[in-house]
C-alpha cells in the first residue's frame, strides 16, 4: 500500500490518481469513526464531500506529524460539529444529535473557535459578493434559491430537502447539481473566474 507521505507528495502535484485513491480508500474508515458521532447515511456523504473540499485547500500546508487518517478524522469531525451548530442555530437539531454537539463542543479539535458564527452574510466580506447576490437573484423565477437555502444555509440534509420539495433523493441530487452549474454559469457572466479543481468530478 503506498505510503502516506507518498501519496500525499502526489496530491500536492495535483496527481488525479492519487486524489482518487485518497477519496476512495478513506471513505469507509472515516465513515465507520463518524458514525460514532451520529453522522451516517446522506449526513456523511455530505460531510464527506465537504472534508474532501477542506483537505484539497489545505493539502500544501499539510505537514505528516499524525496519519492522514488522523488529519482527515480531524477536519470531518470540524465539519459535522458546524453542521450541528448551524442546525441548533436554526432549532432543528435531533435530540440525539444534540447530545454529539455537546460532547463535540467539549473535544479540544473544535472547541478553540467553537463560538464562531457558521456563517454570517452580513460580516461576510468577498470582492464578488455583490455579483453572487445578483445571480442569486436572477435565479428566483425558479425554485433554486429556495432549494440553496435549505441545503447550504439551514444545512439540511439532501434527503429531507427532497421530502420539502416532493421529489424523490436521487432527483434532489441531480437538482442541485442543476442549480450549482446554472448559478456557476451566471457568475461567469458576471466576470467571476472559477479555478480549475483536481477533484470537482468527485465532490459535486
Amino acid at each position: 500500500m503506498i505510503s502516506d507521505s507518498t501519496l500525499l507528495e502526489r496530491i500536492k502535484q495535483n496527481d488525479r490518481k492519487a486524489w482518487q485513491e485518497l477519496y476512495a480508500s478513506y471513505k469507509s474508515p472515516i465513515g465507520s469513526f463518524m458514525r460514532n458521532w451520529s453522522c451516517k447515511g446522506p449526513d456523511f456523504d455530505d460531510v464527506y464531500q465537504e472534508t474532501m473540499i477542506r483537505f484539497d485547500a489545505q493539502c500544501h500546508t499539510i505537514r505528516l506529524d499524525a496519519t492522514l487518517k488522523t488529519i482527515i478524522i480531524s477536519i470531518a469531525k470540524r465539519v459535522w460539529f458546524e453542521t450541528l451548530r448551524n442546525r441548533k442555530k436554526y432549532g432543528i437539531l435531533a435530540d440525539e444529535e444534540q447530545r454529539v454537539f455537546t460532547r463535540l463542543s467539549m473535544d479540544d479539535e473544535v472547541k478553540p473557535d467553537s463560538e464562531e458564527p457558521f456563517f454570517n452574510p452580513e460580516e461576510e466580506v468577498f470582492d464578488i459578493s455583490g455579483k453572487v447576490v445578483e445571480a442569486m437573484l436572477k435565479m428566483r423565477s425558479g425554485d433554486c434559491a429556495d432549494i440553496f437555502y435549505a441545503r447550504y444555509w439551514y444545512k439540511i440534509r439532501v434527503d429531507k430537502v427532497a421530502e420539502q420539495f416532493g421529489i424523490n433523493y436521487n432527483s434532489m441530487k441531480t437538482k442541485i447539481y442543476e442549480c450549482k452549474q446554472s448559478l456557476k454559469r451566471l457568475l461567469q457572466k458576471a466576470g467571476v473566474k472559477f479555478p480549475t479543481s483536481k477533484n470537482s468530478k468527485n465532490n459535486e
